[in-house]
């Protein structure tokens, strides 16, 4: 549960999408846990009796090249050296999903492909919709970032119930509470399946040269899931999934904390004004604050580490430029 070791290794390898990198990773670090794989890539493991949760994590970063990454490891936390981004998004999650299967935890174990490029595994996931997603009722991702989140909002509308949040916060016991996100895997299902939500794994900065990973958080919350895990499909589900709750409440102050910016923040800020996908699950056309040679822009970087340090200028600026929310919202969702 508390290996750093393990963790250290995992982080020293860019893998995006689609690359050897990635493939050797998932090779390394996933296929050995005995998984099956379906037509996209993704894997997949089913421990117990009929369980009712997926967990998620994803496979891909978004480093532009594949390589190897110099790691800073200092008073229990991980951070990279000369490199675009560390990756704990989302090898954290990954991790935690490795430790979870090895000790038997119940539960259906999704490594989803392509998170970064716009959710093409999990949509995959969805739309071939597997025998053993029929029983399913809830989605836990490990891929948010800080160390205090609960996911009850994404893609601009409500994905998972206070209740379930609060529910599920209560079980782990390290403070966490429900607040708005931006989207993961597990809004993908959302249609689908009652509860979906993404739970903080202690990464900061993603997508940028800035990002640092909690450990002393990671290794706690891995050793509270797995203490708890065979008791998670006992919370029942609230939310209808077939009512469509687009109630955002106050873009800037969710009712639990304010909250201005999600883990897949360039999402938004990273595509051109002009290339908003013509369909909701269509996120094919975003670019994901790539420039036009594929690579992850430095001005890019800078500045998304600029908006997350200082949001409400970022939205002051939007607002003069003649951005209005509703604009905003229409890319989000």
């Amino acid at each position: 549960m508390r290996n750093m070791t393990t963790i250290r290794s995992m982080l020293q390898h860019k893998r995006p999408a689609n690359t050897n990198g990635e493939v050797t990773w998932i090779e390394r670090w996933i296929d050995p846990l005995g998984c099956d794989r379906d037509a996209y890539g993704n894997r997949y493991i089913i421990i117990g009796n009929q369980p009712t949760t997926i967990y998620s994590s994803h496979t891909d970063t978004v480093h532009h090249k594949e390589g190897r990454i110099k790691l800073k490891i200092k008073s229990g936390t991980i951070s990279c050296k000369k490199a675009s981004c560390l990756g704990a998004d989302d090898g954290a999650g990954v991790y935690i999903m490795r430790e979870m299967v090895k000790k038997g935890v119940k539960g259906i174990y999704i490594f989803h492909r392509e998170e970064e490029c716009g959710m093409g595994g999990s949509s995959y996931m969805v739309k071939t919709s597997p025998p053993f997603m029929s029983n399913v009722n809830k989605v836990i991702a490990f891929d948010r970032k800080g160390t205090k989140d609960i996911i009850n909002r994404q893609g601009g509308r409500r994905t998972a119930s206070d209740t379930f949040c609060v529910s599920l916060a209560s079980m782990i016991g390290m403070g966490h509470v429900p607040c708005t996100g931006v989207f993961t895997d597990s809004e993908s299902y959302a249609d689908d399946i009652p509860e979906c939500t993404n739970l903080s794994v202690g990464y900061e900065h993603a997508h940028s040269s800035n990002e640092c990973l909690d450990t002393d958080y990671l290794f706690e919350l891995t050793r509270r899931m797995i203490k708890i895990g065979n008791d998670i499909d006992g919370i029942p589900p609230e939310r209808d999934h077939t009512i469509v709750d687009a109630s955002y409440g106050t873009w800037w102050d969710d009712q639990y904390h304010h909250e201005s910016y999600g883990n897949s923040y360039d999402r938004i800020f990273g595509k051109g004004l002009h290339d908003k996908p013509t369909a909701k699950k269509d996120r094919s056309q975003w670019t994901i604050g790539r420039d036009s040679e594929d690579h992850l822009s430095d001005n890019f970087e800078d500045m998304l580490v600029m908006v997350k340090d200082y949001p409400e200028l970022a939205a002051s600026l939007l607002i003069d430029e003649g951005i209005t929310r509703d604009d905003f919202q229409s890319y989000v969702i």
